[in-house]
């Protein structure tokens, strides 16, 4: 083998083995995921009854992205998050910007919950619209791991900011309801 096709070699082993520590990487890095009853929060005419008539618009988390780099001797992680979201409003109307509040929490794997930030996305209706999807990134979810534990012992759960009764409406009426 010439010295040319042996770095041809070395390059195309060198790339590849640079995908498999990407995959690597992402198995030693916290789990995410979306709260069931805190995914979706519908949002009604202030004021008004708690029935569909009233439905300004309905917000769902749909999935969550993540990457992360972890510092095995400072026991750190660092995730960045793509939150996706879709938005309906029943009439399509003028338009209409909203914040929504949002939340993510870790917990660890015996359960126990640790730091909590809360942020807000920008929902945005065009004229006519009704339907609005959306990715909302988190940049720095930094993690500083107990002794005991290793980065992907934890999870990074997202869920939106509900009020008393609008966590109750989910309970009665979304697709988790029992």
């Amino acid at each position: 083998m010439n010295n040319v096709t042996r770095s041809l070699v070395l390059i195309l082993a060198a790339s590849l083995l640079g995908s498999c520590s990407t995959e690597r990487m992402l198995a030693k890095c916290p789990s995410t995921g979306i709260l069931a009853e805190a995914s979706s929060m519908t949002s009604f005419v202030p004021g008004k009854p708690m029935v569909p008539a009233n439905i300004v618009y309905r917000i769902d988390a749909r999935k969550v992205a993540t990457a992360c780099s972890v510092d095995k001797d400072t026991r750190t992680s660092d995730s960045s998050l793509e939150i996706s979201f879709r938005a309906y409003r029943q009439k399509g109307g003028g338009a209409a910007d909203y914040t929504v509040p949002f939340f993510v929490v870790v917990n660890d794997s015996d359960g126990n919950l640790g730091q909590k930030k809360t942020y807000s996305a920008r929902l945005v209706f065009q004229p006519g619209q009704t339907q609005v999807d959306f990715v909302q990134p988190i940049d720095s979810f930094p993690i500083k791991a107990a002794h005991s534990k290793q980065a992907f012992d934890y999870h990074l759960l997202v869920g939106l900011l509900l009020t008393k009764q609008q966590l109750e409406y989910n309970r009665k009426t979304d697709r988790y309801a029992e």
